[in-house]
């Protein structure tokens, strides 16, 4: 497991886990940035200048 570092407000994301492991498998560099800014909006997944991927949450109900 990797230490992360985190600036911001504790939130709960919830999201199909395939789609995101399917994004870091192209990745290629070893720091990722997640960016997020909201409750059901998309978060983007980047990992150098040249790679940048959106992936959508997906809603809960109840």
């Amino acid at each position: 497991m990797t230490p992360i570092a985190f600036k911001g407000k504790i939130f709960k994301l919830m999201f199909n886990a395939k789609y995101v492991l399917d994004v870091l498998k192209v990745l290629e560099n070893e720091v990722t940035t997640l960016g997020y800014t909201g409750s059901s909006k998309p978060f983007t997944l980047e990992s150098d200048e040249s790679s940048f991927c959106i992936v959508l949450p997906y809603r809960v109900t109840g």
